[in-house]
């Protein structure tokens, strides 16, 4: 289908919940002054998509989907991203992690942020917890570009500071920087 306007604007319009399920799309992952002279479309998209958007990076090599990272802070916008991705990763019998970055000051008791996945996502060997303290932008790029996953899933939720007007969300930000494709979950 070729359609005509401003790519992100036909691209939404196209992807509107009535319309389709998922949208994948691919990325050049620019950043820094490449992103900033040509902006990115993929961004665009993903800061208003209704339905999820599976972006995979011109860079990729993935063939076969067998580990998911999930960011998962355990706030309803990144619960409802962490469903999605239990539904994926059995479709596609992979296993997957769950990456819980502990915040500054904050000493989360690992018993029950186990208890509450466990009621999230069932009992099972098909996903794992794991804990880290730091930076959660880092650390999520970090991890997704660690070789051990072959694909992201996090929710796109956004808030409302100049910040991530200006640096991108967390998903903008991974999107600029993965290796592996990324599926964000609308937060709405």
């Amino acid at each position: 289908r070729s359609v005509r306007g401003w790519p992100p604007s036909a691209l939404l319009e196209l992807a509107r919940p009535e319309r389709a399920d998922l949208m994948v799309m691919g990325t050049h992952g620019y950043a820094g002054l490449d992103r900033l002279l040509t902006g990115s479309v993929a961004e665009a998209v993903l800061r208003r998509a209704q339905i999820p958007v599976l972006a995979v990076p011109e860079r990729t090599g993935v063939s076969e989907v067998a580990r998911v990272l999930v960011p998962w802070n355990g706030r309803p916008y990144a619960t409802r991203a962490l469903r999605w991705a239990r539904d994926l990763s059995r479709a596609l019998c992979a296993t997957m992690d769950v990456l819980y970055i502990k915040e500054p000051g904050v000493d989360e008791d690992a018993a029950r942020l186990d208890k509450c996945l466990v009621s999230i996502l069932g009992a099972g060997s098909d996903w794992t917890l794991r804990t880290r303290k730091g930076d959660a932008r880092d650390l999520i790029i970090a991890e997704a570009n660690s070789g051990r996953y072959e694909l992201v899933v996090m929710s796109a939720h956004r808030r409302r500071f100049a910040a991530d007007f200006v640096l991108g969300s967390t998903v903008e930000r991974l999107l600029r920087h993965s290796k592996v494709p990324i599926l964000a979950v609308p937060s709405g």
